[in-house]
């Protein structure tokens, strides 16, 4: 996904990882996942979050499903 400076392959590895943690993406009737600004603004979050010294990828996926599901 260009708009976030990632590649495909990581912006699945990350909507896998959020998955992992019981985030739900849209899905069609194929199974795959029909990303929407709202996910768009949760990737640049988890970016965001991962830069962060100290930060593991996993536990700022852990955090922002956290915060979603309060």
């Amino acid at each position: 996904m260009d708009y976030l400076g990632i590649k495909r392959q990581t912006v699945t590895k990350y909507a896998r990882l959020l998955e992992q943690n019981g985030y739900n993406f849209h899905k069609d009737e194929k199974g795959n996942r029909n990303y929407t600004d709202s996910n768009i603004m949760m990737f640049k979050e988890l970016i965001k979050q991962r830069n962060r010294p100290g930060i593991t990828l996993e536990a700022a996926a852990k955090s922002i499903v956290a915060i979603l599901y309060k």
